[in-house]
């Protein structure tokens, strides 16, 4: 009987050979069968068997192809041929696809890198066309009014001033000028300030580079005295100073001098003045001519355009030069009516006079009783005589009378002593109690050391706290010192000794200038102690800047707060003198420094200090 397949032969066992069809035979002659027992097929024990079992899951080509090479007889062998070539294709496919992806990958990548330079192209491209439209703007800008721009940049942020006019800051926006010639100036406080002249020409773009030494700014003023035939009116940089033979005082630099008076011809000249110099300048006024000037040297046009550029440029000296140019022009007769009322009203407004108030601290000026400024500022005045008075906490007051007349610039320098207050006897009595007071002395835990000797009580001292305290380096932060300071207390300090901090075995010897912490109240806010050197110690005097009790540590941190083992291998401690006292009788408070001083000789330390701090 034979058993129909359709289809390829997946059967190894079947595809071994031809395949032919067997013919019928004819039935054999029946025999007797004896009944012998089934036997199951021989289970397969070979080599080649047990290899197929390791390799017939296996993905890996090399398995399949040792087997190959091992048992080329084995009827496993074409089986393992086929799977093979099926591993072949399967993994050609798979290079095939991994191949067109990164094709594909490198394409879009090509393509990014394209759009990306595109887009760079068109930025750069658009800001370019900015770049010619403000380029464009600016030059048709110049075109239209005629003007430079001039730049002025310095190593310092400092005032920029043009012909003693003030334009701004340097380093910002550039300058709009008129073409011509200035006076540069270029100032800062604590600094010599940089003059130059400058010279710009029309629709010109100019960069200056001021560079300011640290100096000491001069504050000595020259005196220029004008000197004329005839009485006329000064102008130092188109302003108003004064009339002929009177002194000026001005401080050190150039000025234009303007010298007029009405039916005269003016004069200008340049004047360069020097610290504490005193110049004169003599001048001679001519009588302007009454000719009258034919039509044809007159420019009307021009005439105008200079006439309304008197409305937003005035000054008195512009307003005289306008009169002098065309005050024998018939048609500009109504113009020059005009600025003559404008520069008599100038001179009416300007009547007033200027007090500059000078003192050697910076007190309260009062006129007739009423409050005016502060020193070192000027005010104006009505011409008058006045009851001027200057004080300032804690110094003497000063009065006195002052005069001053119409267009007058004085000046009142005023020396204002200090008041010495000094203190009550039960006052002193409890600061010498508490000086004294081992509670406060041993307020470190760690031992106690005597006190300085407080002088006699005399009317003449002052002083607010004293206390000698002791700050170990094996103490954990913070330790107070009960001393409570207020917002503007002066504290003095005097410091000695040597502690020594030690890091990863590493110790290092330090002085109180290294090492020594402070801080005012319970909060993070922490300052050093920089000290000045002064003997076997160091003294430090600053004002307190908030509310709260002083405290001191020793700083040995990296992090805040530091562990609380963290001082225990360090040494030494430092020994401070606390006084504390008003500045405003800071001369209250030499003089007990002074006996404290006498009182306590032996401590070569603290007098040392004491004698550093008075000096």
């Amino acid at each position: 009987q034979q058993t129909p397949q359709y289809g390829k032969l997946n059967d190894p066992l079947l595809n071994q050979g031809d395949f032919v069809f067997a013919l019928r035979k004819a039935a054999p002659e029946p025999v007797v069968a004896v009944a012998t027992p089934a036997q199951s097929p021989k289970p397969e024990h070979g080599l080649d068997a047990e290899a197929w079992e390791m390799v017939k899951d296996s993905g890996d080509l090399e398995d399949l192809q040792f087997f190959i090479e091992e048992f080329p007889d084995s009827r496993r062998t074409k089986l393992a041929r086929l799977k093979l070539k099926m591993l072949e294709r399967k993994q050609a496919k798979a290079q095939a696809e991994e191949k067109q992806l990164a094709e594909e990958a490198k394409k879009l990548e090509a393509e990014r890198q394209r759009l990306e330079a595109e887009k760079q192209q068109l930025a750069e491209a658009k800001r370019k066309e900015e770049e010619r439209q403000r380029q464009e703007k600016l030059a048709a800008l110049q075109a239209k009014t005629k003007r430079s721009l001039l730049t002025i940049k310095a190593n310092v942020v400092g005032s920029i001033f043009m012909d003693d006019v003030y334009k701004g800051k340097t380093g910002k926006q550039p300058l709009t000028l008129k073409p011509g010639k200035y006076q540069l100036r270029v100032s800062r406080y604590g600094y010599a300030p940089y003059e130059t002249r400058v010279s710009v020409r029309a629709n010109e773009t100019k960069t200056i580079y001021a560079n300011l030494k640290r100096g000491t700014r001069t504050t000595a003023k020259t005196t220029l005295r004008v000197e004329a035939n005839v009485r006329g009116s000064v102008y130092l940089n188109d302003r108003y100073r004064g009339k002929t033979g009177s002194e000026i005082k001005l401080q050190p630099g150039n000025y234009n001098l303007v010298v007029g008076r009405a039916g005269y011809k003016s004069y200008s000249t340049r004047v360069t003045l020097s610290a504490g110099q005193k110049k004169t300048a003599r001048v001679t006024l001519g009588k302007a001519t009454q000719v009258a000037v034919a039509n044809t040297d007159f420019d009307e046009s021009s005439m105008k355009r200079e006439y309304n550029a008197l409305k937003y440029n005035p000054s008195k000296g512009r307003y005289q030069a306008f009169i002098n140019k065309y005050q024998n022009k018939p048609r500009a007769k109504n113009q020059v009516a005009v600025i003559r009322s404008r520069l008599s009203a100038w001179g009416k407004k300007s009547g007033k006079a200027t007090l500059h108030v000078e003192a050697n601290v910076v007190g309260s000026v009062f006129l007739n009783d009423r409050y005016r400024a502060k020193t070192g500022k000027a005010f104006k005045l009505p011409p008058g005589n006045y009851n001027l008075m200057v004080g300032r906490a804690g110094y003497k007051p000063y009065s006195t009378r002052v005069k001053v007349g119409a267009g007058e610039n004085k000046t009142v320098h005023v020396t204002l002593s200090q008041q010495v207050r000094g203190m009550d006897r039960s006052q002193y009595e409890a600061i010498v109690k508490a000086s004294e007071d081992t509670v406060s002395c041993g307020l470190f835990s760690f031992g106690c050391e005597d006190p300085l000797k407080l002088p006699p009580y005399d009317p003449g001292f002052h002083i607010k706290h004293y206390r000698r305290v002791k700050v170990y380096a094996s103490r954990y932060p913070w330790a107070a010192s009960e001393i409570s300071l207020r917002q503007g207390d002066q504290v003095l300090i005097l410091a000695s000794g040597k502690v020594t901090t030690c890091r990863r075995h590493e110790c290092i010897g330090k002085p109180p200038n290294r090492n020594l912490t402070l801080r005012i109240g319970e909060n993070r806010k922490f300052f050093k102690f920089h000290g000045r050197n002064a003997g076997e110690g160091v003294w430090n005097d600053f004002r307190a800047q908030r509310n709260g009790g002083l405290q001191f540590t020793i700083k040995d941190w990296r992090t805040y707060p530091p562990p609380a083992d963290w001082y225990k291998d360090n040494t030494g401690s430092f020994l401070l003198d606390v006084f504390v006292y008003e500045n405003e009788n800071k001369a209250a408070f030499q003089q007990f420094l002074q006996a404290l001083i006498r009182q306590n000789p032996e401590d070569t330390a603290f007098v040392a200090q004491a004698q550093g701090f008075l000096k």
